[in-house]
């Protein structure tokens, strides 16, 4: 599709995997929102790995991937946002985070 330049509309993005949701142009800002305040409410420094292992992946081999998944992991289970969590989840609320 980048190499043609052809253009597809939402229903065909949505069974290509380009895109997880279609929603009605009146919603799409109420939707975006939603998912905005949702990956907010996540611990800042999952939701950093996160961003840094997508813009990532794509320029490193399998393997090498697999391991930075690895080492994101170690060191978010070793941070006070992981502690918090594991707290939250015992007493039955919700955790803050604080990106730490």
């Amino acid at each position: 599709m980048l190499l043609t330049g052809r253009t597809f509309d939402a229903a065909e993005a949505l069974r290509l995997g380009v895109v997880t949701r279609v929603v009605p142009a009146a919603r799409l800002d109420d939707e975006a929102r939603a998912a905005a305040e949702l990956i907010a409410a996540r611990p800042p420094l999952a939701v950093r790995a996160a961003r840094r292992a997508i813009a990532r992946v794509r320029d490193l081999a399998p393997a090498e991937a697999l391991a930075e998944e690895h080492e994101h992991v170690r060191r978010l289970l070793r941070s006070r946002d992981h502690q918090a969590a594991v707290a939250a989840s015992v007493a039955r609320r919700a955790p803050v985070f604080t990106g730490e």
